[in-house]
Protein backbone atom coordinates (compact mmCIF):
# COMPACT_ATOMS: atom_id res chain seq x y z
CA UNK A 1 0.00 0.00 0.00
CA UNK A 2 2.37 2.94 -1.50
CA UNK A 3 1.52 7.07 -1.35
CA UNK A 4 2.52 9.83 -2.69
CA UNK A 5 3.03 12.79 -0.16
CA UNK A 6 4.00 16.21 -0.88
CA UNK A 7 5.53 18.32 1.97
CA UNK A 8 5.29 22.25 2.43
CA UNK A 9 7.19 23.33 6.02
CA UNK A 10 7.04 19.73 6.90
CA UNK A 11 3.45 19.43 7.17
CA UNK A 12 1.92 17.68 4.92
CA UNK A 13 0.25 19.33 2.40
CA UNK A 14 -0.94 16.48 -0.33
CA UNK A 15 -1.30 12.92 -0.46
CA UNK A 16 -2.23 10.50 -3.44
CA UNK A 17 -3.07 6.97 -2.27
CA UNK A 18 -2.38 3.99 -3.73
CA UNK A 19 -6.01 4.74 -5.93
CA UNK A 20 -4.72 7.77 -6.91
CA UNK A 21 -7.31 9.65 -5.14
CA UNK A 22 -5.76 13.16 -4.12
CA UNK A 23 -6.28 14.51 -0.48
CA UNK A 24 -5.52 18.10 0.41
CA UNK A 25 -4.58 19.27 3.62
CA UNK A 26 -6.17 22.96 2.82
CA UNK A 27 -8.22 24.71 0.93
CA UNK A 28 -7.60 24.33 -3.51
CA UNK A 29 -7.33 28.11 -4.52
CA UNK A 30 -7.88 28.76 -8.25
CA UNK A 31 -5.99 31.32 -10.19
CA UNK A 32 -8.16 33.77 -12.36
CA UNK A 33 -9.40 32.26 -15.79
CA UNK A 34 -8.35 28.55 -14.72
CA UNK A 35 -10.77 25.52 -15.14
CA UNK A 36 -10.93 21.83 -13.54
CA UNK A 37 -12.35 19.26 -15.79
CA UNK A 38 -11.09 16.72 -18.85
CA UNK A 39 -9.82 19.69 -20.96
CA UNK A 40 -10.38 23.23 -21.51
CA UNK A 41 -13.14 22.51 -24.05
CA UNK A 42 -15.11 19.64 -22.71
CA UNK A 43 -16.73 19.47 -19.70
CA UNK A 44 -15.21 21.82 -16.74
CA UNK A 45 -15.85 23.80 -13.90
CA UNK A 46 -14.32 27.21 -15.11
CA UNK A 47 -12.81 29.98 -12.13
CA UNK A 48 -12.86 33.34 -14.37
CA UNK A 49 -11.63 37.12 -13.13
CA UNK A 50 -14.39 38.40 -11.93
CA UNK A 51 -15.32 35.55 -9.10
CA UNK A 52 -17.59 33.79 -11.77
CA UNK A 53 -17.78 29.73 -11.07
CA UNK A 54 -19.95 28.23 -14.03
CA UNK A 55 -20.10 24.38 -14.93
CA UNK A 56 -19.50 24.24 -19.23
CA UNK A 57 -20.38 21.34 -20.83
CA UNK A 58 -22.02 18.87 -18.77
CA UNK A 59 -25.27 18.65 -15.99
CA UNK A 60 -24.93 20.01 -13.00
CA UNK A 61 -26.55 17.66 -10.15
CA UNK A 62 -26.96 18.40 -6.28
CA UNK A 63 -27.47 15.69 -3.84
CA UNK A 64 -27.58 12.99 -7.76
CA UNK A 65 -25.05 11.67 -9.79
CA UNK A 66 -26.90 11.09 -12.57
CA UNK A 67 -28.50 14.95 -12.88
CA UNK A 68 -31.65 14.64 -15.40
CA UNK A 69 -31.27 18.38 -16.67
CA UNK A 70 -28.97 21.08 -16.64
CA UNK A 71 -29.39 22.09 -12.73
CA UNK A 72 -31.06 19.34 -10.83
CA UNK A 73 -31.40 19.71 -7.28
CA UNK A 74 -32.41 15.86 -5.79
CA UNK A 75 -33.50 15.33 -2.09
CA UNK A 76 -34.53 11.89 -2.10
CA UNK A 77 -36.14 10.32 -5.36
CA UNK A 78 -39.60 10.60 -6.58
CA UNK A 79 -39.17 6.60 -8.60
CA UNK A 80 -38.73 5.58 -11.93
CA UNK A 81 -39.43 8.93 -13.38
CA UNK A 82 -37.06 11.45 -15.73
CA UNK A 83 -37.49 15.07 -16.51
CA UNK A 84 -39.74 15.59 -19.52
CA UNK A 85 -37.07 17.23 -22.00
CA UNK A 86 -39.12 20.01 -22.86
CA UNK A 87 -38.64 20.85 -19.08
CA UNK A 88 -35.55 19.98 -17.79
CA UNK A 89 -33.68 23.13 -17.48
CA UNK A 90 -34.26 22.74 -13.81
CA UNK A 91 -35.10 19.69 -12.06
CA UNK A 92 -36.10 19.80 -8.11
CA UNK A 93 -37.06 16.27 -7.18
CA UNK A 94 -37.85 14.66 -3.83
CA UNK A 95 -39.76 11.50 -2.59
CA UNK A 96 -42.55 13.46 -0.67
CA UNK A 97 -43.68 16.96 -0.92
CA UNK A 98 -41.25 19.30 -3.53
CA UNK A 99 -40.73 22.86 -3.91
CA UNK A 100 -39.06 25.52 -5.04
CA UNK A 101 -39.52 29.09 -2.82
CA UNK A 102 -39.44 32.80 -3.70
CA UNK A 103 -38.58 34.72 -0.64
CA UNK A 104 -38.92 38.44 -0.12
CA UNK A 105 -39.74 40.46 2.32
CA UNK A 106 -43.25 41.76 2.94
CA UNK A 107 -42.84 44.99 0.91
CA UNK A 108 -41.70 43.30 -2.29
CA UNK A 109 -43.52 40.53 -4.71
CA UNK A 110 -41.90 37.42 -5.68
CA UNK A 111 -42.00 37.02 -9.40
CA UNK A 112 -41.59 33.88 -12.38
CA UNK A 113 -41.09 35.51 -15.74
CA UNK A 114 -41.49 34.38 -19.43
CA UNK A 115 -39.92 35.49 -21.94
CA UNK A 116 -37.94 35.46 -25.57
CA UNK A 117 -35.67 37.54 -27.36
CA UNK A 118 -38.87 39.70 -28.91
CA UNK A 119 -40.37 40.12 -25.24
CA UNK A 120 -38.64 39.08 -22.35
CA UNK A 121 -41.93 39.73 -19.93
CA UNK A 122 -44.77 38.19 -21.86
CA UNK A 123 -45.99 36.66 -19.29
CA UNK A 124 -45.75 36.72 -15.34
CA UNK A 125 -46.80 35.03 -12.29
CA UNK A 126 -46.60 37.83 -9.20
CA UNK A 127 -47.41 37.08 -5.43
CA UNK A 128 -47.64 39.79 -3.38
CA UNK A 129 -47.85 40.09 -0.13
CA UNK A 130 -50.02 43.31 0.07
CA UNK A 131 -49.94 44.45 3.77
CA UNK A 132 -51.36 40.74 5.12
CA UNK A 133 -53.50 40.41 1.81
CA UNK A 134 -52.07 38.43 -0.25
CA UNK A 135 -52.78 38.13 -4.21
CA UNK A 136 -51.97 36.14 -6.85
CA UNK A 137 -51.57 37.55 -10.18
CA UNK A 138 -50.88 36.17 -13.65
CA UNK A 139 -49.89 38.51 -16.29
CA UNK A 140 -50.17 38.54 -19.88
CA UNK A 141 -47.61 41.58 -21.68
CA UNK A 142 -48.77 44.65 -19.12
CA UNK A 143 -52.11 44.16 -18.17
CA UNK A 144 -53.41 42.29 -15.01
CA UNK A 145 -55.17 38.79 -16.71
CA UNK A 146 -56.42 37.04 -13.43
CA UNK A 147 -55.81 38.09 -9.75
CA UNK A 148 -57.01 36.26 -6.87
CA UNK A 149 -57.01 37.55 -3.60
CA UNK A 150 -56.41 35.97 0.25
CA UNK A 151 -60.87 36.19 0.34
CA UNK A 152 -60.85 33.63 -2.64
CA UNK A 153 -62.37 36.33 -4.81
CA UNK A 154 -60.80 35.99 -8.99
CA UNK A 155 -60.54 38.87 -10.73
CA UNK A 156 -60.57 38.67 -14.84
CA UNK A 157 -59.55 40.98 -17.27
CA UNK A 158 -60.45 40.96 -20.80
CA UNK A 159 -59.92 44.22 -23.33
CA UNK A 160 -59.93 46.58 -20.52
CA UNK A 161 -62.80 45.16 -18.84
CA UNK A 162 -63.10 43.82 -15.41
CA UNK A 163 -65.25 40.75 -14.72
CA UNK A 164 -65.33 39.95 -10.97
CA UNK A 165 -66.23 36.45 -10.03
CA UNK A 166 -67.29 36.05 -6.51
CA UNK A 167 -66.00 32.22 -5.22
CA UNK A 168 -68.37 30.58 -2.45
CA UNK A 169 -70.98 32.71 -2.11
Amino acid sequence: NHSFQLFSNNTTALTFDSSQVATFASNIIMADDTSIGISDSDERIEFDASGDISVLGANFGVGIDSPDGTLHAHTASAGSVSANANADDLVVENSGIGGISILTPDANSARLYFGSPSDNDYGRIIGNYNSGSPTLTLRTSVADTLVITSGGDVHLRSDDSKLKIGVGE
